[in-house]
């Protein structure tokens, strides 16, 4: 089966899409991957062959992450017109079974459409990102008026994207409630389960004492390691309150470690009240972040409670990959309280619920032989649900799905 692959993550960014693309390539598949490249002045488009996939590299502002608004909107507008432009241009005679994509964006659609007609291919979207109402939930948009114009024309692109995916994939099984429920023309049998995941790895092995004394932690206090974007999403007013009510606590040690839109939040934070128990380190390279993560104990995920879209946030993959429990606080909507309890893996509590948040803390710091046992819990949970082989296992059922449907 030739698999055309469609991401907006350039490849230095394409750790979870890479793992997929690697299990399709070791299951017989030819994978041609189309995605932006993020190094100035090459001549593009070009295509080239990277660890056995094609990969087709276009020209393209980025449009996620650390990037102001303007610009941001500005290139989700291009990118579909990049996109479509390159591959008519590359695979002009290539033979196209599954295009597979995920979100965002959701301009991708008419790349999407192109294609599927062009090549007669089947669809298969990776919902990741469910756009615009995530932004609206932030406050970054507006749903009516005159203010929800942009909305609403952001809003019809999404439902011609899940008009046009055959199977539509989701993170967890609260996605799929929310996408039935808020999308009343999308079929029942068109959507299921398709996994956030990353490849099966050893764990990385460290001198904890030397992690820590190279990044100035503690050797004998419990290590709380958030780790990853520090934007709206994560709702890091309630990460800055946690490290504020926890200042003058001296069996725990907090590290904060990325970069994004707020990490000024955080910024402000240490250099007002100079707290001798947290630090911020800037974003790692994903090895030494590894490194950084197995030196620690516990590791943090955090969502802004405003969210009304259940999110399912892939950082937790790389705390279970490293054999550490999860603390998290999220929106109420998402399901990721449930998983970690069914995986008895870590503690949840609803974003903004500081006394019952602390209450944790204090639980994990007086009982260290939970954090050993959970963290296993964590690593064999992993394996059991989220490595590169189920979700590629739940693509290939969707797509066997879609077949049936159109016999």
């Amino acid at each position: 089966m030739n698999i055309l692959y469609l991401t907006i993550a350039t490849r230095k960014n394409q750790k979870m899409t890479r793992s997929i693309i690697d299990e399709c390539i070791a299951n017989g598949h030819k994978v041609f991957v189309v995605c932006p490249y993020d190094v100035e002045d090459t001549p593009l488009p070009f295509f080239t062959m990277i660890d056995g996939a094609h990969y087709l590299f276009v020209k393209s502002g980025y449009p996620v992450g650390k990037v102001g608004v303007a610009k941001k909107v500005k290139n989700f507008l291009s990118i579909d017109h990049q996109f479509q432009g390159a591959i008519k241009n590359a695979l002009k005679t290539t033979k196209i079974d599954l295009v597979l994509y995920s979100t965002p964006p959701i301009t991708l659609v008419n790349t999407i459409a192109w294609a599927k007609k062009r090549y007669n291919a089947f669809t298969y979207l990776m919902l990741k990102d469910i756009f615009p109402q995530n932004a609206v939930d932030l406050g970054m948009m507006r749903d009516k008026g005159l203010m929800g114009i942009p909305f609403k024309w952001f809003r019809k692109k999404e439902k011609k994207l899940y008009r046009i995916s055959d199977f539509i994939g989701c993170m967890s099984q609260a996605n799929v409630n929310y996408v039935l429920k808020h999308n009343h023309e999308v079929a029942k049998e068109k959507v299921g389960i398709c996994v956030n995941s990353y490849s099966v790895q050893d764990p990385v092995k460290v001198d904890a004492y030397e992690v820590r004394a190279k990044y100035n932690i503690p050797s004998d206090k419990v290590v709380f390691l958030y780790g990853g974007n520090l934007g709206k999403p994560q709702g890091l007013d309630f990460l800055v309150e946690v490290m504020k009510s926890n200042k003058d606590k001296k069996d725990r040690y907090f590290v904060i470690c990325g970069g994004g839109n707020d990490q000024k939040k955080v910024e402000n934070y240490l250099e007002t009240y100079h707290p001798e128990n947290a630090q911020f380190v800037r974003m790692l390279p994903p090895n030494e972040f590894d490194r950084l993560t197995r030196a620690c104990d516990v590791g943090m995920v955090f969502l802004d409670k405003r969210f009304t879209i259940p999110n399912f946030p892939s950082r937790i993959l790389s705390i279970m990959l490293n054999e550490k429990p999860v603390l998290a606080a999220t929106d109420v909507n998402t399901d990721v309280g449930i998983v970690i309890k069914e995986g008895d893996f870590g503690w949840w509590c609803a974003s903004g619920e500081l006394n019952k948040f602390n209450l944790y803390l204090d639980e994990i710091c007086s009982n260290r032989e939970e954090i050993a046992r959970k963290g296993a819990n964590a690593r064999s949970y992993y394996e059991e649900n989220y490595t590169q082989k189920n979700t590629y296992q739940q693509i290939i059922s969707g797509l066997e799905s879609i077949k049936r449907n159109y016999q």
